[in-house]
């Protein structure tokens, strides 16, 4: 995603990014590069505990099945939300000359602010992040897929969250970073998207991302339901996990687009 989006970004704003990440790397010496500073997030989740549950929305997979006690811990829309409204309030402070972005770059903060962005964008729009499936096997939920175990063809033993993360990395054994981000812009280009938005016109359009991102997965998890009725094993057929594998790229493109469009506008 981040080698899309940074491929895509406007020159001005690709030269405030640079410097971002320049200023990033002061306080994390090890992400020096936009990539680096969209992962960032994963790599903080023991240093900062809090934090877990802003990266996934917990939308259930069937509500008749939640117990009521249940609730959705989630908190990926609330934080991005507030992020995103942190943003823009910035941007038109520096619009209006109350500060400068040079201020702004520096700020441990607002650089902070910046990776976090980058990576729940990405999150928002994997389907595994926005859906889990409570149930009698699963009383507190599978954890958006974690618990939900399978044997895909040409893997070992998954769950369903890693079996999803690691559609691309089949195609990243194949070319490199850069020639992925071209393998994804040639065949999801942005006219593909014509009936999903991809700019934001306000925070509530998160709301519509996530949603989307929660039918994906209840299709999901419908086919492998549908397969176990039948003791198949899901993705076992080259047909399904081509189909998996498109889907996967379809919305990490859609994701690239968006976080584009996102910088561009209100960096």
């Amino acid at each position: 995603m981040a080698h899309l989006t940074y491929a895509l970004l406007e020159d001005g704003t690709r030269a405030k990014v640079d410097t971002l990440v320049a200023n990033f790397s002061k306080y994390f010496p090890a992400f020096d590069s936009f990539a680096k500073v969209c992962y960032w997030a994963d790599t903080i989740r023991d240093d900062m505990p809090d934090s877990k549950n802003w990266h996934f929305q917990d939308i259930a997979f069937d509500s008749r099945s939640v117990p009521g006690k249940t609730e959705d811990k989630g908190q990926l829309l609330v934080k991005l939300k507030s992020l995103l409204v942190e943003l823009t309030r910035h941007h038109t402070d520096v619009f209006c000359g109350a500060k400068t972005f040079d201020e702004l770059s520096d700020d441990k903060d607002f650089l902070m602010m910046f990776a976090w962005i980058a990576h729940l964008i990405g999150d928002l729009n994997c389907p595994a992040h926005c859906i889990t499936h409570w149930s009698d096997e699963f009383p507190q939920g599978d954890h958006g897929g974690f618990k939900t175990k399978f044997t895909p063809r040409g893997f070992a033993n998954d769950s369903l969250h890693s079996f999803w993360d690691r559609m691309f990395i089949l195609k990243l054994d194949e070319l490199n970073p850069v020639a992925y981000a071209n393998h994804l812009y040639e065949n999801h280009p942005p006219e593909q998207f014509f009936d999903e938005a991809i700019s934001m016109e306000t925070v509530s359009d998160l709301r519509a991302w996530a949603e989307k991102s929660y039918t994906i997965g209840k299709d999901v998890y419908l086919y492998i339901e549908d397969m176990d009725q039948f003791n198949l094993n899901p993705f076992s057929d080259r047909k399904d996990l081509k189909n998996a594998k498109d889907l996967s790229e379809t919305r990490l493109a859609l994701a690239s687009y968006r976080l584009t469009s996102i910088l561009n506008k209100w960096l």
